[in-house]
C-alpha cells in the first residue's frame, strides 16, 4: 500500500488528521478502561487477602518499641558528633568568593563587542 499525496492536496488533510487523532484518543480511552479494571480487581484481591490473614487477630502496635530505639540511636549519634566535633573545620555552604561563570563572561564579552561594532561614531 503506497501513500497517495493527492488525498492531501485535494483537501482531505483535515479528515486524515481527525481520523488519526480520533484513533489515538480511542486507544487512550481503552488503556484507561483497562487500567481501571485492573485497579479494581487488584484492590479486591488485596483487601480479601488482608481480611483472610488478619481475621480474628487483635491489632497491636509494636512500632512504639522501634520508635524508642530510633530515638535512642539518634541521641547517641548526636552525642557522638558533638563529642568529636572539637577538631573539625566548619564548612561554610555559602561561598565567600563569588566566581563568575566563564560561559557567562564569554557571552557578555561577545555582546559588548557586537554592540561596539554596531554603533557608529558620530
Amino acid at each position: 500500500m503506497e501513500f497517495d499525496w493527492s488525498l492531501i492536496t485535494k483537501g482531505n488533510a483535515g479528515w486524515i488528521t481527525v481520523i488519526g487523532m480520533g484513533g489515538v484518543f480511542v486507544a487512550l480511552l481503552l488503556m484507561y478502561a483497562f487500567i481501571s479494571i485492573l485497579r479494581t480487581f487488584g484492590r479486591r484481591r488485596v483487601s480479601a487477602a488482608y481480611a483472610v490473614t488478619h481475621a480474628g487477630k487483635p491489632t497491636t502496635t509494636d512500632h512504639n518499641d522501634n520508635s524508642d530505639q530510633e530515638k535512642l540511636a539518634a541521641a547517641i549519634a548526636v552525642a557522638y558528633v558533638l563529642h568529636n566535633q572539637q577538631g573539625l573545620p566548619i564548612i561554610n555552604l555559602v561561598s565567600t568568593q563569588q566566581k563568575q561563570n566563564p560561559w557567562r563572561l564569554a557571552g557578555r564579552q561577545e555582546l559588548m563587542a557586537s554592540l561596539s561594532r554596531s554603533r557608529k561614531p558620530g
